[in-house]
């Protein structure tokens, strides 16, 4: 019940479970903060338009702005995840007074063929993510791409590697989702939709620029396989490099970039390094 709001976004295909790895670290600062976790439109207890139409990195904005105000929440802190990062660059331009800060994890801003795809190197891992058909070719090929290898390769306990732990999880997720069908095709292809249609623009940069007057963390991970590694790079070059029309750059005092030796999954992965950022 703190005073500090802090509203956490999700990525593509990901229910607000994707945050409970993240929260516990969080948990100690109770009496300062209160976090609203939420599945956006398309997965979980949300609702699922049948029409791509019905999604987009703008209607997820608003969304998010949704939950905020059925919450009674004018300000409050934006963090968001992947493509739940888009979704919190649009919150940003569109609903700039409505942040306290603003942090984007393992996300991009979409505006060069370098952005919009993986490394050229991970695209076997991409194809075989795409072709896995059984479950448990479904979860290596899932883990291998959100998580980097030398992670996976840790042991974990008596004997057992991190990889093998999130594989039962993983396995376990997948059957309790065949049990209550899961994610619909209409939100999968809603979301992706969405997030293929994204892109930053140099408008919104210069709004965001020029009306978010807020501490702004971007993360990325240099092992990433789905976002590209030099994707918060780019990001924050955006926002605080050269003058876009009239709008000046966000200082490095404002603007900060933080680049772990992780892959994709950040919120999981590096959940401490995550944590004590977000805090500080």
């Amino acid at each position: 019940n703190g005073a500090q709001k802090v509203v956490m976004v999700m990525g593509l295909s990901a229910s607000h479970a994707g945050w409970e790895y993240l929260l516990p670290f969080l948990a100690g600062n109770q009496s300062r903060y209160q976090v609203a976790v939420f599945d956006n439109r398309g997965i979980g207890n949300s609702l699922c338009p049948n029409k791509t139409e019905d999604y987009s990195m703008e209607i997820f904005a608003a969304d998010t702005i949704a939950v905020a105000d059925a919450l009674g929440w004018d300000q409050f802190h934006l963090v968001g995840f992947s493509m739940g990062g888009m979704i919190c660059q649009t919150v940003a331009a569109l609903y700039p007074q409505r942040l306290l800060s603003l942090a984007l994890l393992a996300t991009t801003a979409r505006r060069s063929i370098q952005e919009r795809i993986p490394p050229v190197s991970e695209l076997p891992s991409l194809l075989n993510w795409v072709l896995a058909r059984s479950e448990e070719e479904k979860a290596e090929a899932d883990l291998r791409m959100h998580f980097d290898d030398e992670y996976l390769q840790r042991e974990f306990v008596d004997g057992a590697t991190i990889r093998d732990f999130w594989l039962r999880v993983y396995l376990e997720d997948r059957a309790a989702a065949e049990k209550t069908q899961g994610q619909a095709w209409c939100g999968f292809t809603g979301q992706l939709s969405a997030l293929t249609n994204f892109g930053l623009t140099t408008e919104r940069i210069a709004t965001i620029r020029k009306s978010l007057r807020v501490p702004v963390l971007i993360m990325s991970g240099k092992k990433d396989r789905i976002v590209h590694p030099e994707s918060g790079r780019l990001l924050h070059n955006y926002l605080t490099r050269g003058v876009i029309g009239n709008a000046p750059p966000l200082s490095g005092e404002r603007c900060r970039l933080v680049r772990l030796d992780a892959g994709h999954f950040l919120p999981i992965q590096k959940r401490r390094e995550v944590a004590s950022s977000l805090l500080s």
